[in-house]
């Protein structure tokens, strides 16, 4: 670690958390680890929902049917996806970086807040 990278990370370490959030420098979290398998079913994942499902929503023009509103394609999408991680990907919201509440930084419950609760 050279003398920049320290006197960088003291300077963000006198920053309170509450700037560090607004900054988003946050904490470091160790990545996950993926097993093959597991990254082969994010990939069929990936190419299913980008490649397949979300520009075929024109098709329903073909079957005279009005294409939904990007408000209502997206979330459908989201959960789509988040469904998908779960039960065919076999991977916990956590492994992705969904970590409930209590699990925040003082960092992460800062931002947006004005005060650490």
């Amino acid at each position: 670690m050279g003398q920049h990278d320290l006197l960088t990370r003291a300077a963000v370490q006198r920053l309170g958390p509450h700037w560090r959030g607004h900054a988003f420098l946050f904490e470091a979290k160790s990545p996950p680890g993926y097993d093959s398998s597991t990254g082969l079913r994010l990939l069929l994942i990936f190419l299913l929902l980008e490649g397949v499902i979300g520009p075929r929503w024109s098709l329903l023009r073909l079957l005279h049917l009005a294409v939904p509103p990007s408000w209502i394609r997206v979330p459908i999408l989201l959960g789509l996806a988040l469904m998908l991680l779960c039960f065919f990907g076999q991977l916990r919201l956590r492994q992705i970086g969904v970590y409930p509440w209590r699990d925040w930084s003082r960092t992460e419950k800062s931002e947006g807040h004005g005060k650490l609760g």
